[in-house]
């Protein structure tokens, strides 16, 4: 889920960048469409920041695979 979202924002940037970079190759031919992408692109990396620092704060959270499986492993052994 916070990789999605992260991943949703960078694509929103470089969308942005890239849109940007055409209608200065088009010398404005471009404007209209870039104008559509570049809203809409910072429209939606806008998002909720609430809900982004609760998926950082689950992540934070989340021991790693590799103590988890650990774990799993000491406890099958009887190690607790």
């Amino acid at each position: 889920r916070l990789q999605d979202r992260l991943g949703e924002l960078n694509d929103a940037r470089i969308a942005i960048r890239l849109a940007k970079a055409l209608d200065e190759e088009g010398r404005g031919r471009f404007a209209y469409a870039t104008g559509l992408v570049v809203g809409w692109c910072a429209r939606a990396s806008e998002g909720d920041p609430e809900a982004l620092a609760k998926l950082w704060r689950k992540f934070k959270g989340t021991a790693p695979f590799w103590r988890r499986e650990g774990e799993k492993r000491r406890a099958a052994a009887g190690g607790g």
